[in-house]
């Protein structure tokens, strides 16, 4: 597919996965006139990167795929929120723990 085969503001990322098990990165993309040059930029970049990881570092990408599945995917509304169990609460309230002041170095 050539790259003005694609939508307007559009991407393609694809993986062929050849006989021998490798992989073949393609990609392309398609900008209008409705992009500012940073957005350009931004998402050229964000299709480079993606592409170089995939060559580059397939296996981190495979691991973090397996983490978020066993983690199950989060939505962009949910957030880790810490709750801190007794025992710690306790250990601050004996003065086991160290408080580390803000505005200096420590």
């Amino acid at each position: 597919m050539q790259p003005s085969e694609l939508q307007k503001n559009s991407m393609m990322l694809l993986m062929d996965i050849l006989e021998t098990g490798d992989l073949k990165i393609s990609s392309a993309y398609h900008f209008g006139d409705q992009l500012l040059d940073d957005e350009c930029a931004y998402f050229e970049g964000l299709l480079t990167g993606l592409t170089y990881m995939l060559n580059k570092s397939p296996d981190l990408l495979v691991h973090i795929g397996t983490m978020v599945n066993d983690l199950g995917v989060m939505e962009a509304d949910d957030e880790f929120v810490f709750e801190p169990d007794e025992e710690l609460q306790q250990a601050v309230e004996d003065a086991k723990v160290v408080r580390l002041h803000k505005d200096r170095l420590n």
